[in-house]
């Protein structure tokens, strides 16, 4: 869903409705691809194909939560969606983005706690973070892929292959950059804009201008 406009509050009700479609962005300091939304120019006259799922706005048939349960993955935040991502592709499910956005997502969380503020740093939560990313590395490697109790419609690499993106080089494609969009001009801002737009907003909070945004780390 589309973000809260800058410096809004939790009550904040946006008439924001162009849909967002989840687009590849950059691989994080963990060898994780990351996705970002991407606000489309317009309606979307029927569902359109999404390379990507996450955990902000989803539903499907109950069926879903039979055959791919969470998998457990104690004290992290990114590595959930990527691995879920994974295992819905496996087993066959396909993503969808709606024609339209009818939810709105504030990434400002000074009105709640976070487990990572609370947990952070404590030695416990490191050990159980690291194992859980090695547990997210070995899903997405595709190393459980014949384990008798998790039967797979499709190999870890086909799902690398129809976005076009090389988890071991770590090379990104166009079509991954734009959510499987033929052309930068499906998007309200092509992505050279949004990178000015970034370190201009980049500028702005090192001068104090604006506050940062507290994205989850």
């Amino acid at each position: 869903p589309p973000a809260y406009p800058h410096g809004v509050g939790w009550d904040y009700v946006s008439d924001e409705t162009r849909p967002v479609l989840l687009c590849a962005s950059h691989f994080d300091e963990n060898g994780l691809l990351r996705t970002k939304g991407r606000m489309l120019t317009s309606h979307l006259p029927s569902p359109c194909p999404s390379l990507f799922w996450a955990a902000g706005f989803w539903f499907g048939r109950s069926d879903v939560l039979r055959e791919v349960p969470y998998v457990p993955l104690p004290d992290i935040f990114f590595g959930e969606e990527q691995v879920m991502t994974l295992l819905l592709f496996r087993h066959g499910w396909d993503f969808y983005c709606p024609t339209k956005s009818v939810v709105s997502h504030l990434w400002k969380r000074e009105h709640r706690p976070f487990f990572s503020s609370d947990q952070g740093a404590a030695p416990p939560a490191m050990c159980s973070r690291q194992a859980s990313l090695g547990a997210v590395r070995a899903i997405l490697a595709g190393r459980d892929d014949d384990r008798p109790d998790a039967p797979c419609e499709r190999p870890a690499q086909a799902y690398w292959d129809m976005i076009r993106v090389d988890p071991q080089t770590q090379r990104i494609s166009d079509w991954a950059l734009q959510g499987g969009m033929e052309s930068e001009e499906a998007f309200v801002l092509t992505r050279a804009a949004e990178e000015k737009l970034s370190r201009l907003m980049s500028i702005f909070t090192q001068r104090g201008i604006i506050a940062p945004v507290d994205r989850p780390s």
